[in-house]
Order: structure tokens, then sequence, then C-alpha cells
């Protein structure tokens, strides 16, 4: 080991000892309680005033002279009521009516509105920082100025009807305030209910007093570091309640159960709320609301057949407490600083919230092909020799993979941009050799950059004055991180968004090529020996926010600046793929994430189910875990039952911590060996499901891996189960087995339709649990009746080499129906063009022995060229599940008609040959 390699893992044992110690207690210390936050004690003691004060009233009174109603928006004035100041303290809100069907509510002070605040020349903007206009979902709102009507407006309220066809009603009540929000006449949401509604609002320096000291209103220290709060208190606050709904999921990222707990109860759930505030918490709890690395402020409430939802749109620090009754859930959200800015989906169906929540945030990106195979990666491969080496293992032991990559030790000390010419002389070499075999190479790069004047990415960094600023907005913020000491590039300035992203062109990242791809990490942004392991709050980013505005949106724009640098590189011809730990609302669009540095641990492998699921139900579908831990040494049993899982993650990649012991997929010998080459040919013989799922996605929000309540949404029973999931649309029902010492294991079956085992076809039917066999190396998956399964059954070593395979149908006949159906969809897998039409979209129905074969391109005229040159694409064999036919018949519907053959069955109830080409 060379001396400079020892000096960085000194570093990283170091901080390790410093952070995060050997208990649960030495992580609490490091990061935050509400009660440590000021803005959030301050919030929560409003609520406790609340609940134990008989005549409270809420801090807001509606000048019902300000009411007006014109072109789809609602719009009127509050008054803040503040004991002991009779200056008039005014906040405009208004009620906006979306074509969507949703809604909107918006609040904020008249006085910083208007820009009458003065901050003791302090270099920061006199507005709140604003999500929607920042991100420009201007574009994507569209105000109904037709279908709103005000039906009813006396002395105590006004109404107002709207929707396609006015199923929904907005009720405002003035005194006290409050918005019910109904779906045909049923109050399903609720603003304000418990009056907690609260807008800080503007006072100078001069009239803080001793009790704003102790609140922290004006500055601020955690683990004796100062947070100078220059524009003292302007947190925000609001009372959600869902009527009717004794389940809500969504807000990640947390350890947390799918269906979360109460806030308030330390019997049923914590005492602490959820945070969200993007950390780098390394080895954390599990089954904690203590913040992780992504932040999405969307939740979804579920009751028999209904869901509604929410979208809280503010990018600072927020803390969200929830209580549950006997039949709803009331939840109060707060974040530090922001706008008030509040979306409500009313549904009536979880597609109807999704649909219109992800078209305001954006769909998730339709990634590469590639990205959906398996990733091998570890910290660190240290040199082009142990690449290859890997690479070259892999075919010997007959095991696909699609990507190797490269944590921060294949650069320059920690530069990046760069290689380190003693290790990796040669790197586009090594990326053609892999190139060869289909594979592909991704490499981390961060956005903190060593400060170091001969480094050139240093250099032009600071010459253009792209960096992050300390609290005094003019000096560089400065701070240790992987390269020692480090300045940050500031995305919130669009010339460093755009210096960033050109960075990645093959000229400056020289070397690279473009089988090469991106892993955006520590994107936090993660600060060694910063406050809660991140940037300080009062730094200063371009156009005067204070880093408290912006933090948990500054990983997105770090992923949005990379993504716009490899389509750049790329000429807008090739799908990036960005891996980022990082994530807001909307980074789904840009990039797949992780769920960070998980122990090698059966807590944690649990753990990382639900995270993932409720990432997928928050709008993050493209996720995963670390397959077998980050950290530590797993035993053969949990190696093994953890690749059972990864290979139903969406993001699929084995990573490990440089202190562990090498684990890639073939050294821990037979039988595992063995297990896990067949856990693999299992994800490479789903690509062809995974990627219409993929696109599936793409085109509705729809999660990636769907909960029991998504699939079954009137079935009690599974609203809070979190160990079981479908994959997408395809009828796979999945039961991993997190426990060890386990041989069988108990899957639930919500329906009365017939369920057929994915190994031997065996049937089982009946609502309730059924015992099935669980050997390692089998994960329980069943194949629900009414399906039609496709597959390619060639392993290769790549998915890109599978592209010219024929496919295999598994028809899995309803036991109630004998019909099934299934959908294909296919493209090149790289580039944009199936956004002009190129692509194959297949439906498949089969019923009483017809096999049905539909074109269902909406304009087939523009695939037609991307059609012939997949014209030897076929379906080479047809396996019947649960039917008895000798023959079938076969219906392929074109545009020139039908064409009909018979194809005889054999006595496995296998087709083979059936001469169906798909084209």
């Amino acid at each position: 080991m060379n001396l400079v390699r020892f000096r960085w893992i000194l570093q990283w044992v170091i901080l390790g000892l410093f952070v995060i110690g050997s208990s649960e207690a030495a992580f609490r210390h490091v990061f935050r309680t509400s009660a440590q936050d000021g803005f959030a004690k301050r919030n929560r003691q409003l609520a406790s005033a609340q609940k134990y004060d008989p005549n409270y009233k809420g801090q807001f009174q509606l000048d019902t002279s300000s009411i007006t109603f014109s072109d789809g928006i609602l719009s009127g004035i509050l008054q803040k009521q503040v004991p002991g100041n009779m200056e008039e303290i005014l906040f405009p809100f208004t009620i906006s009516f979306l074509k969507d069907g949703s809604t909107r509510f918006q609040l904020d002070e008249k006085r910083r509105l208007e820009g009458n605040v003065d901050y003791d020349g302090a270099k920061i903007r006199k507005d709140r920082f604003d999500v929607a206009q920042y991100h420009d979902l201007g574009s994507r709102i569209h105000i109904d100025t037709e279908h709103p009507e005000v039906t009813t407006h006396n002395k105590k309220l006004l109404k107002v009807d709207y929707g396609n066809n006015q199923q929904f009603s907005m009720v405002l009540h003035f005194q006290p305030f409050m918005i019910e929000f109904l779906r045909d006449g049923n109050v399903e949401v609720v603003l304000n209910q418990r009056q907690l509604l609260n807008m800080e609002h503007y006072r100078p320096r001069s009239e803080r007093s001793q009790k704003d000291e102790s609140l922290g209103m004006w500055e601020e220290k955690f683990d004796n570091i100062l947070d100078s709060k220059p524009r003292g208190p302007e947190s925000l606050g609001l009372d959600i309640s869902f009527i009717g709904y004794k389940h809500v999921y969504g807000v990640p990222e947390h350890t947390s159960s799918l269906s979360l707990k109460e806030t308030n109860n330390s019997e049923t759930g914590y005492t602490d709320p959820y945070r969200l505030y993007n950390v780098d918490i390394f080895e954390y709890e599990v089954d904690s609301p203590m913040s992780q690395y992504g932040a999405i402020p969307f939740m979804q409430a579920h009751k028999v057949n209904s869901d509604v939802g929410i979208f809280w749109s503010n990018a600072a620090a927020t803390w969200i407490d929830i209580e549950k009754d006997a039949s709803s859930t009331s939840t109060h959200w707060y974040s530090e600083s922001g706008k008030m800015d509040v979306f409500i989906y009313l549904g009536p169906t979880a597609l109807d919230v999704y649909e219109a929540y992800s078209g305001l945030t954006g769909r998730t990106q339709l990634p590469p092909l590639f990205s959906i195979g398996y990733h091998q990666c570890r910290w660190n491969y240290f040199s082009e020799e142990d690449v290859q080496t890997v690479d070259n293992t892999f075919n010997e032991v007959d095991m696909p993979y699609d990507a190797i990559w490269l944590d921060i030790d294949y650069t320059s000390g920690r530069r990046y941009f760069t290689w380190d010419e003693a290790t990796f002389p040669h790197p586009q070499e090594t990326l053609k050799k892999l190139d060869s075999n289909g594979r592909k190479m991704v490499v981390i790069l961060d956005p903190h950059i060593k400060n170091d004047p001969n480094y050139f990415v240093s250099k032009d960094l600071l010459e253009n004055d792209f960096t992050v600023k300390d609290s005094s907005g003019v000096d560089n913020y400065n701070a240790e991180c992987w390269p020692g000491d480090s300045i940050w590039v500031d995305f919130f300035n669009m010339e460093g968004q755009q210096w960033w992203g050109d960075l990645y062109s093959y000229d400056r990242f020289k070397g690279s090529d473009k089988n090469l791809f991106i892993w955006n990490d520590m994107n936090e942004p993660s600060v060694f020996k910063g406050p809660e392991t991140s940037m300080h709050r009062d730094a200063i980013h371009h156009g005067g926010w204070e880093h408290r505005d912006v933090h948990n949106i500054y990983g997105h724009e770090c992923i949005n600046s990379t993504y716009k640098g490899l389509i750049k590189r790329d000429h807008g011809e090739l799908r990036p793929f960005i891996l980022t730990r990082s994530f807001f609302a909307g980074t789904n669009t840009l990039a797949a994430s992780w769920i960070g540095d998980t122990l090698s641990t059966w807590e944690h492998f649990r753990g990382s189910l639900a995270t993932v699921l409720t990432n997928g139900v928050a709008g993050m579908p493209f996720s995963g875990a670390d397959v077998a831990g980050f950290f530590g040494n797993p035993d053969p049993e949990l190696f093994v039952r953890w690749y059972e899982l990864g290979i139903f993650y969406p993001f699929f990649r084995a990573h490990a911590h440089i202190d562990t012991k090498r684990r890639e997929p073939w050294l821990y010998g037979e039988p595992y060996t063995s297990m896990v080459r067949n856990l693999l040919g299992i994800r490479y013989r789903l690509l062809p499901t995974w990627y219409t799922t993929f696109r599936t996605t793409h085109m509705t929000g729809l999660p990636i891996l769907r909960p029991q309540f998504l699939v079954h949404p009137a079935d009690e029973l599974g609203f809070d189960i979190d160990d079981q999931f479908y994959l997408g649309d395809s009828g796979l029902l999945v039961k991993p087995v997190l426990e060890p010492g386990v041989s069988e294991t108990a899957v639930y079956i919500a329906d009365d339709e017939t369920y057929y085992d994915f190994y031997d076809f065996d049937e089982m039917k009946g609502k309730g649990k059924h015992v099935v066999p669980a050997s390692l190396g089998r994960i329980p998956i069943l194949l629900r009746g009414g399906n039609i399964l496709i597959t390619r059954e060639r392993i290769r070593r790549a998915s890109e080499l599978t592209i010219n395979d024929p496919y295999t149908l598994y028809i899995a006949v309803s036991g109630k129906t004998g019909s099934a159906s299934g959908e294909l969809y296919m493209d090149d897998g790289t580039s944009f063009e199936y956004e002009k039409g190129a692509y194959i979209s297949r439906k498949f129905t089969f019923n009483d022995g017809v096999l049905d074969v539909f074109d269902t391109h909406p304009h087939p005229q523009s695939g037609v060229r991307y059609a012939e040159s997949m014209k030897h694409l076929k379906v080479e064999r047809i396996k019947l599940i649960g039917d008895n036919h000798q023959k079938i018949k076969i219906h392929k519907h074109g545009m020139s008609g039908v064409k009909s053959w018979d194809v005889k069955v054999n006595t496995d109830g296998v087709v083979q040959k059936p001469n169906l080409y798909l084209v």
C-alpha cells in the first residue's frame, strides 16, 4: 500500500472513531433531535399549546373582505395575531385549482414579498426561497379556468367545486381559518384543522428578546458550532389531516416501516418526528425517523379503494409529526425557511395521485438497459489489472454483469476528473476491453473539490468564482472532505452548473469514453467536520440564498448539472446513467439512488426493503441497497439471502467498504457460488419484464416495486405489509427471506386468484398465508394467475448482448377465468430515439386456447424503421401454466390485418418454436 493511500485510510478510520463510535448513542449526538433544532422546538411547542389549551385559537385571522376568485385562483389575506404587537402583519395566500385535479395552497409574508426588510447589510436574499420557481415547475402547473366554480359564499364559508366533473370541492372556513378538500361530498384532507398554521414574521434584530435567544431565533449552537441566522426566525408550519385514513406512506428517506408510525407515542412509534434533512449518516440506525441521505416531502394516504396525497414544496430542513386516532391521521409539517407551497391530490386512485404528482415533479427516467443489470463495486478496485482480473473472472465463472465501478482511489490524490497514472495509466484501453463484452464502467465524482492551485479543476473553479461562500458571502466555504482541504461547487449558479457539466466532456475528462458513466456521491453535501456532517446552514449560495434555504435540493442540482453535462458530452444521442446518494423530488428524472452505507447485518438487510419500497412510493423508484451490506463481512447465509433480495432491487449493485474482505460473488465458494450464479440468472432472464416495468413507471409515475396496498387496494390486511411486494404489473409476487436459519416462509395472498410457484409451477389458492419452500438460494416467487410473464432465457455476459435474443412466454392462466394477459416494451436501450416512436410495444392475451398478439404502439408508423430493424425478433417458446389445451391458435394483429395459425402443445404444456415473430 502506498503512503498516500495509507494516509487516506487512516483519515477514514479516525473520522469513523470520532463520528460513529460503536453505539447507537454515539450516533445520536452527531445529529439533532427536534428538541435541539430551534425552529422545530418552537413549532412543537405550538402543537403542545393547541393540544392542552382548550381556548387555543391559532395565530391567523382571515380578512373576509380580501377574498377574490378569478380564473381558477382564490386569493385572500391572513392577518397574524401577535400578543403585545399592534403592527399589522399580513400574509397573502392563494388557492389554485389545477387542470390535473390537484390544488395548490401558497402563503407568504407581505413584507418579505415586497422586500421591505433589512438584514444589517448581510449578503443574503430578502425573499423566501421558492422551490417551484427555482425548479421551473411553473411550466408544469396549469390553472383550470374552466371548471372551478364558487357554489356557496356566506358569512361562514366559501365553497368551490372543481374537477372535470366537479367531483371535488374546496371549503374555506373563515373563523377559524381552515380549508377542507372533499371528493364526491366526503371530506378527505383538511388544512389547519388543529390551527397550527405558522409563519414566523420578519422582525428587526434589535427587537430580539431573551426568550428569542433561548428558542434559537437569532443564533444557535449545535455540537459547539455556531449558526448565525442573519434573517432571524422564519420557520413555517401547517397541520394536514387525512380524514378516514389510518395509513400514510412516503417522506423518504428513513429506515422506518412502509406504513409510517406515530411520532408522539413510544409504544406504537417514535417520540421524535420524521426528519427531512439530507445527511451523511453511515452505519445508520434501523427503525428510526432520523434523517438519511435523501428528502422527498411527499406523503400518500390510503384507505379501502381510496388514495390522496400532498407535496410540501420546500427544500429546507423539515420535520413531520404524525398522530393517529381510530380512523384518521393528523400530520404536522414544519420547515426552517422558505415559502409555504402545498399541493393537494385527491385521487381517487393511487394512479391518479402518482400521475398528478409526477406530472409536477417529473416522471422517472427510462434508463439505459445496462443500468437495470447487475453492477459490481467496492471501495476500491485499485488498478487496471484489478479491474481486468475481476472482469475476466466473471466470464470464467459464467456470471453476467453490466458495469464495474471505481471508488475514490482511481483518481490522483482524490482530484476528481483525473486518473492515478501509476494504477490507471491507460483508462481508455480498459474501457475498450470492457466494451468488447458489452460492459460499462462507472466512476465516482463528488462535488467537493481539492483546494489545490495546481489542480486544473480547483484553479478553474476559483478563477470563475463558482464556489459556495461562507457566512460572509465573500470568502470561499472551506472544509474537510476526502481530498483534505476542500471547496464546494455552487450549483445554484447557472454558469457554475454549465462549467461542472462541461468537465464531463471527453477533452476535459481525459481517458473517458462513451461507456463511462457517473456516480455523484457525498452530495448531501457531506462535510467531515461540519454540523451534522454537512455544510453550515449560514453558508451563502449564488443569488444570496443561505444554505438552510436550499439544503435538501443541493444534491439534486449537482445531479442536474451532471445530467446536462453527459447529454452535451454525447450530443444528446445517449441516455445518461448517474447514481446519486442525495435526492429530492424530481431527482428520479435524472438518476438512480441507493440507500447509503448499510451494515452487513440482518437488521440492516431487513430494513433495506421498506426503505426501497418507500422511496418508490414517494417518486424515487430506481433505488437499491448495497448488496451484502457496505460495512462488515457477512456470513455465507446473509451473503446469499442479500443477493436473493438484491435481484429484485430496481437498482442492483454489490458494494463494500475498503476494510471488508473481498467478496466478489464467487469468493464464498460452493455451494454459494452456484446459488448466486442462479440468482443472477433470474435477474437477467427477467430483464424484458424489468424494462417493460420501467417504461410503465416512466409513463405513469407508478412505483416499480408495488407494495400490497397498491396491488390490492381493498384488502386492509395488506395495508401495512412491507416484507413482500409485486414487480410492476408482471404478476410476480416476491417474498424475500429476511431472517436467518429459515428453510420455509409464509407468503400472504390477498385474493382468491390462483398463484403458481415460479420454479415448479405448483398451484396455491386461497386468501391468507401460505407456507412455501425457501431453502438458501431460493427466494420465494409466485406468479399470479391471469398474467403472461415474458423472459429471455439465454444468459449472456451483459444485457447489451441480449437485444437480439428470442423471448419465452409463460402464460399463467387465471383460476377464475382461464385467461391471461401481459405486455412487452422494447427499444434500443441506449438512445432517446424512443421519444420519436422508435420502439416496439406488444400486448399478449390468452383466452380459451387462443393467443392474441396486438401492436399497442399508439403511432406505429413512427416506429416502422426501428421495427424493420428488429424483424428477426421472435418468441421461441410458450409455456402454459394451469391450462391443459393440447393445441392453441395464435392471432397476430398488425397494420395489414390478422394472421392466424395453430401450434401444438406438448405434454409438458410447452410450445416449441411457435413461429411467432414480433414484427
